[in-house]
């Protein structure tokens, strides 16, 4: 253990350690301090007002651009925020959905290119997806998309425009949607986890869950195959509230559906590729039907329902890829 030394620890050094330093010695160095400091200061306000006039224009050409796309889909459905709300965010989503799984649908459907291979999780699984059962996956999820997602998304807007959610061509400030993202990812690990969580009660799993959970080894598309009644309540409940709470204008949900698709779809994707979020969690629950009920790992760590998964190889292997080698390569020894 380190010990704090006194004065008379030190050897002597020709130096009283308690002497005054002179007058004229403590006047040059507060003058020494005060050049210092100000230079510091001088270097910190210039890169500041340079790094913000750089960070405004950046903002201002992005913001511009991002304006621009908006105001294409609010004038689509005449400037009506109601539509807007609903059926420009039915849009939005299946649009960003159905171009995000465009790739994954290509490597599940033809197993190519083979490189991917080597990221595969269940390296036996799937390689490529039977016919059938991505038809199955794809009708699913499209029947969710439209059938439940449609009236969904109606009763969404309404209460967004009770709640005074704007839909209007003024978009939000970068530090607003960045601050409301927050609220959205503490209201889907929590609603997400419980529902999820309640969904694996014997009472609900074979009733409504256990169709979901016929992949064991997941792909990309199968993420939305799920019973209509859990799509509503534990899918698309836990990623409109947090807007709803927020109070938020409709491109922040969007661009929070956007987060939240890539993230579903990579979630199941089967894959644990580099320089993504480790998919090894979501995978070894669809393996093993225990577990790892959260979207972040928050509530399943504080719960203890992570205690298995902790355990298993795939933990070991649950980390960020830096590099272009796979987890299963990487002989990774996490702590518990």
């Amino acid at each position: 253990m380190a010990t704090h030394k006194t004065a008379d620890a030190y050897p002597a050094t020709g130096m009283e350690v308690n002497k005054a330093p002179e007058r004229g010695s403590m006047a040059g160095s507060i003058r020494m301090l005060v050049v210092i400091t100000t230079s510091i200061l001088v270097v910190v306000i210039a890169a500041k007002n340079s790094l913000t006039w750089l960070l405004d224009q950046f903002l201002l050409a992005s913001g511009c651009f991002w304006t621009r796309q908006y105001e294409v889909i609010y004038n689509l459905f005449g400037g009506n925020e109601f539509l807007i709300l609903s059926l420009g965010t039915l849009l939005v989503s299946t649009v960003v959905y159905w171009t995000l799984a465009s790739g994954c649908l290509f490597v599940d459907a033809t197993g190519k290119p083979s490189w991917i291979h080597k990221y595969k999780i269940q390296q036996d699984k799937n390689i490529p997806v039977d016919p059938a059962l991505l038809r199955q996956a794809v009708t699913g999820t499209l029947f969710n998309q439209f059938a439940v997602g449609l009236p969904f998304l109606l009763v969404c807007a309404w209460l967004s425009r009770m709640r005074g959610c704007s839909a209007s061509t003024r978009l939000p400030e970068f530090h607003s949607v960045l601050l409301e993202m927050l609220v959205f990812l503490a209201v889907e690990e929590i609603g997400f986890y419980y529902l999820h969580r309640l969904f694996h009660h014997s009472f609900f799993y074979k009733r409504f869950h256990k169709r979901h959970h016929e992949y064991t080894a997941p792909f990309a598309v199968s993420n939305f195959d799920v019973h209509w009644l859990e799509h509503a309540v534990a899918n698309l409940a836990p990623m409109a509230a947090g807007p709803l709470i927020a109070g938020s204008h409709v491109a922040t949900t969007w661009f929070w559906l956007t987060i939240g698709t890539f993230s579903s779809l990579l979630a199941h994707s089967g894959y644990h590729l580099p320089f993504l979020p480790s998919t090894e969690a979501h995978d070894f629950h669809h393996l093993k039907f225990v577990n790892n009920f959260g979207a972040l790992g928050i509530l399943d760590r504080l719960h203890g329902t992570d205690a298995i998964f902790r355990q298993s190889q795939n933990f070991q292997r649950d980390v960020l890829l830096t590099g272009f080698t796979p987890a299963s390569e990487l002989g990774t020894a996490k702590g518990n």
